[in-house]
Order: C-alpha cells, then structure tokens, then sequence
C-alpha cells in the first residue's frame, strides 16, 4: 500500500454528528481492518496558522465550503482515504487501490465526486490543487445562484479541472462507488447516501428547485412524444383505410 491507512472524515460547523451515520463510519472500520479513522470536528480542527489554507478554519465559512478545502489539505499533508460521512463501506478497499498515488471516483462520466478521494502524502496535484482553490472572498452568500460560482472553485468543477486527464490519477468508473442499478450494488465497493447534510436551508430549495424544473421538463418531453405518437398512429390508420377501401 502507498495510501496511509487512514481514513479522513470531516463534520465541521454547528450541526451535531447524525446518529443515522454511524453505521456507516463504522462499516470502514470493520471492513477495512488495520485501518485508522480521524474524524475531524471543530473540536479538533487545525489553527488557521498551521494550514497551508487557512480558510479552512474559518468558523463563518459555510462546513461544506471548510470540507472542500480541507479535504485536499489533510490528504496533502497526512495522505490517506477523504470519505463523506454519508457514505457506506461495502467491500475491502485496499485490493482497489493498493498499487495507486492518488485516486478519485466517476460520479458520472468525465464528472469526478470528491466525496471519496484519496493520495500518498505530498501529492504535487494536491499541493496545486491548494495554490489554485479560491474560496469566496466574501461569508454570508447563501446558496441558490451564487452556489454554482463556489462549486467552480472549490467543488466538483473545480476537482474536474484539478485531475481530470492526467495520467497519474487513477479514476473509478461510477458503478465502483456510485451505483445506480441492483447489479452495480452487488459489485460497489461503497455507497453514497447523499444526505447532503452540508447543503443550508436555501440549498435544500434551490435543489428541490432544479428537481421540479426537470421534473416538469421530464413531463413536458414525455406529453411531446405521446402527441407524436398518437399522430403517427392516426396517420397510419388513415393509410390502412385508404389501402383498403375499393379503388
């Protein structure tokens, strides 16, 4: 194993830690024997003055934003797993990854999902990754349409940016961590719950939002192709009775 055998978990802000995750924390235990766990809290968060990027220990940050940066912090310094508290262990993850420096998985293709990612310490796409974050320079934006902006720079888009084509991180395919069919949960070394506990009051709006917008345009797709179809079915009932009726 390159990897530490440690597993990072990161639960800042006021929040409590949800009782419904613990069993999931604990499958990395016990199907990862020999395997060290840090849960990471305010209670045991680095000083600004020993991070690299302080902002991760900025307390009137938003915890998702703290995790985002953090995250490529402690993998930098320490190495090891980064593992959203939401997610649950299903298979022994050192045959994976054992013979790898730095890996992430697929949420969908060519989308990685920093919500499980690890590295050996001192990965130089870390060390870049810290140069190159740009947390907001302003608190108090809440999400809703200023949220797409930070994904850019500190989340998804931004670690698309960081890691994808380059040839020394390893990228799991989704079905590896992100399984959607009954044959892929049989497979999956892992499974994401997606609680989305670090999303806010106009976060958890924003997204029921954009799950209604596609919902409707789901809807309006779907009366679309049932006119055409009904059409089609009368036009073909017309040809049939023309075919048919005496010449």
């Amino acid at each position: 194993m390159r990897i530490p055998r440690i597993f990072h978990q990161i639960w800042v802000g006021p929040d409590p830690f949800p009782e419904e995750f613990l069993p999931y924390r604990q499958s990395w235990l016990d199907l990862n024997p020999g395997w060290e766990l840090k849960l990471w809290t305010d209670d045991n968060f680095p000083k600004p003055e020993e991070l690299r990027r302080p902002e991760a220990a900025e307390w009137l940050r938003a915890p998702w934003e703290r995790g985002d940066i953090f995250r490529l912090e402690v993998l930098w310094r320490q190495g090891g797993v980064h593992v959203d508290t939401d997610f649950e262990c299903r298979r022994p993850i050192e045959p994976l990854i054992g013979d790898v420096d730095l890996f992430i998985g697929l949420r969908k293709p060519n989308k990685v999902n920093g919500a499980l990612m690890g590295s050996v310490p001192g990965h130089p796409l870390l060390e870049r990754g810290l140069e190159e974050i740009r947390p907001r320079q302003k608190y108090g934006m809440r999400m809703g349409a200023g949220y797409a902006n930070v994904k850019d720079e500190t989340g998804p888009q931004f670690l698309d940016h960081l890691l994808l084509g380059r040839p020394e991180v390893r990228l799991f395919d989704p079905p590896v961590f992100y399984p959607r069919t009954p044959d892929e949960l049989e497979t999956a070394y892992a499974i994401h719950h997606r609680a989305r506990a670090w999303k806010d009051d106009e976060g958890v709006r924003d997204s029921l939002r954009k799950a209604e917008q596609r919902l409707l345009r789901s809807q309006a797709e779907t009366l679309e192709w049932r006119e055409r179809y009904e059409a089609a079915a009368a036009e073909l009932e017309r040809l049939r009775a023309v075919s048919s009726s005496p010449s």
